[in-house]
């Protein structure tokens, strides 16, 4: 039932323009993950393990009932065992989130925003990246977008969208832009002028640079 949902979702997110769904939770650890009745994705299953200490320790540390530990390190270990296909990450010795970073990508219009994230992340530490474009760049973004080509925003509300409204849209995301640019919002600044979203601005010399008020 499960497989079957995802499936139905999946074909939701496709319908709106999504090409990537991450979608987590526990496998049967016998058969693993039944691909064939999840047609409307191209699976990449990523399986996370640790070693049975680590496992031990986890699982009592969340509270669990301490009389289902035997049966789950056991189902760990056919897990361990079979031959699933897709990837394997090793979690142990690692914290519960593991990461050292996390990039997250969304609009912050002002410091009042950017205040928000920091009051709810306290234990981190943020830098706040901004991505640049002037208003040519813009209109060219928004009118391709207004084609159905370029950025497949989810829902696409630019798609075919009359050449006035894509027009006023360009100048507001223009005149937002040109804001930033005078409050020099940020810890750094991104030019993506002259650059598509397919291509990894920072990896172009002088694109990026430190913001100093």
């Amino acid at each position: 039932m499960q497989a079957r949902n995802l499936n139905a979702v999946v074909a939701g997110y496709r319908a709106v323009g999504a090409r990537c769904v991450v979608v987590t939770g526990v496998i049967d650890a016998a058969r693993g993950v039944p691909a064939d009745l999840v047609p409307n994705a191209a699976l990449t299953v990523c399986r996370l393990r640790a070693d049975r200490d680590e496992l031990a320790r986890r699982y009592l540390e969340r509270q669990y009932a301490a009389d289902a530990l035997p049966g789950v390190l056991h189902e760990a270990d056919v897990m361990d065992g079979a031959d699933y296909p897709g990837l394997c990450v090793d979690t142990t010795g690692l914290s519960a989130a593991g990461a050292q970073h996390l990039v997250m990508v969304g609009r912050v219009g002002n410091t009042a925003e950017a205040k928000i994230y920091a009051e709810a992340l306290p234990k981190a530490t943020i830098t706040l990246c901004r991505l640049h474009a002037g208003r040519e760049a813009l209109m060219q973004r928004i009118t391709l977008r207004g084609q159905g080509k370029g950025w497949p925003q989810p829902g696409g509300p630019l798609k075919e969208r009359s050449e006035a409204y894509l027009r006023t849209v360009a100048d507001e995301a223009a005149a937002d832009s040109a804001a930033l640019e005078r409050a020099a919002f940020g810890d750094l600044r991104v030019d993506t002028n002259g650059r598509t979203a397919a291509e990894s601005p920072t990896r172009s010399c002088g694109c990026c640079e430190k913001i100093t008020a």
